[in-house]
């Protein structure tokens, strides 16, 4: 069974087109395309995205943590 974690970080990565470079860029496509509620980011495990973007090598994942570690806004 995949973790929210887990799901995010595939959704992130197939989305090749989303073109995200900052946690600005990060947490507006979080919000906006994905329609993300804040309250589930918050209660997303940072550390284990960590641990996803490092097996996937993945820059775009590694904000997604980076974000949830600074403002889980």
């Amino acid at each position: 069974m995949a973790t929210p974690e887990k799901a995010l970080a595939d959704k992130i990565q197939d989305d090749r087109g989303a073109g995200i470079c900052t946690r600005a860029e990060m947490k507006e496509y979080l919000l906006t395309n994905l329609r993300i509620d804040t309250g589930g980011l918050e209660k997303m495990d940072a550390s284990l995205l960590g641990q996803i973007a490092a097996g996937y090598g993945s820059r775009k994942i590694r904000l997604l943590g980076d974000l949830l570690r600074i403002s889980p806004e």
